[in-house]
């Protein structure tokens, strides 16, 4: 997936994956995959959402979001 993402060779996404600790490389994998997701739901109609974990955290957010705005307002 590191390969495909960021068009690199297997030996480049291994060093990647062993010199940083933090794994920033999966982070933004994971962002990506976040960002896909958010932009599926807001395109779909109600029949063909995205569904899945992701798309589960992304509703979770975008209520948490707006809570927190209500909240403000209010």
């Amino acid at each position: 997936m590191i390969c495909e993402a960021f068009g690199c060779l297997p030996s480049a996404a291994r060093e990647e994956l062993d010199t940083d600790p933090d794994r920033l490389v999966l982070e933004v994998l994971e962002l990506r995959a976040y960002a896909r997701t958010k932009a599926g739901l807001e395109a779909a109609d109600l029949k063909d959402r995205p569904t899945g974990p992701m798309a589960d955290l992304v509703q979770e957010i975008e209520v948490d979001v707006f809570r927190a705005r209500q909240a403000r307002r209010g």
